[in-house]
């Protein structure tokens, strides 16, 4: 277990700099100044960062840790970018409606409502335009495979019909049943992980 927690420590670590380093830089060059000064209040607001550590240990299992490394890090920015998104609208007051998130207010809360909602969106999309930042060259379908497995983690397949599900049966708790909620876990959660395992593998 101390060997788990020290590579889960040092994959956070280094994705946490990379984070800071290029992606921080690429939103504050390409995002309107508060639209940045959102996205990053949440990229920045902590979290255990497990989902980019798994795209990282997924690759690193099978590859030399410095082989590619600037590409699998933009891959796991990708995926902790859509997950941020995903945090910031399930907090808003049509959804969760949640004051705080890991004792910081919620962007709404420290912005606006519509500024978050333009943050998760501006997110969503620049998880996927960070696949445009891969600098090796690829052949085949990778980038292809690479944009389908982000979008059947994070999209209609999964994450999003997860929450879907999840706010129909929040109103009628007469119909939950034990399979109804794996399901909305399995989609909710569970979706972008296995994303993040394949992601990282595909590399």
């Amino acid at each position: 277990m101390k060997d788990f927690s020290q590579a889960f420590q040092e994959r956070k670590n280094e994705f946490e700099k990379f984070q800071s380093d290029f992606i921080f830089t690429e939103i504050k060059s390409t995002f309107h100044p508060i639209l940045a000064d959102a996205a990053i209040y949440s990229l920045n607001a902590g979290g255990k960062r497990f989902r980019p550590a798994l795209v990282l240990s997924a690759y690193y299992s099978n590859n030399n840790h410095k082989a590619h490394s600037h590409d699998i890090l933009y891959l796991a920015s990708a995926v902790e970018c859509i997950h941020t998104y995903s945090l910031i609208h399930d907090d808003l007051p049509s959804m969760d409606n949640d004051d705080f998130r890991r004792g910081l207010p919620t962007l709404h809360k420290k912005f606006s409502e519509s500024t978050a909602i333009l943050a998760g969106d501006a997110l969503n999309s620049f998880g996927f335009f960070l696949l445009a930042k891969l600098q090796n060259s690829y052949e085949g379908n990778f980038l292809k495979d690479l944009i389908e497995l982000l979008h059947e983690g994070a999209g209609g397949p999964g994450m999003v019909s997860g929450q879907v599900e999840d706010i129909y049966f929040e109103k009628k708790s007469e119909l939950y049943s034990e399979d109804i909620l794996k399901n909305i876990h399995s989609k909710k959660t569970g979706a972008l992980i296995i994303s993040s395992l394949l992601i990282g593998n595909r590399l």
